[in-house]
């Protein structure tokens, strides 16, 4: 079966996903920190074919805060 590996927004380390597993908004999560993660494609030009990266579901601690 063909995998692929994604960074985690949370620690950096790699995670190893099957291809059976890439779906848009999947639920993941972190092998080596446990954050909870989802998947989803990007694409940086409409012709481009989509890449997968990983999302953290976490809100950041910054967010919502007045500068």
């Amino acid at each position: 079966m063909r995998t692929i590996e994604l960074a985690c927004p949370e620690c950096g380390e790699r995670n190893t996903l099957e291809e059976s597993e890439l779906a848009n908004d999947h639920l993941v999560k972190c092998a080596h920190c446990a954050a909870s993660l989802v998947l989803s494609q990007y694409r940086e030009h409409p012709d481009d074919p989509a890449c997968w990266h990983l999302e953290s579901t976490m809100n950041s601690a910054d967010e919502g805060r007045p500068a």
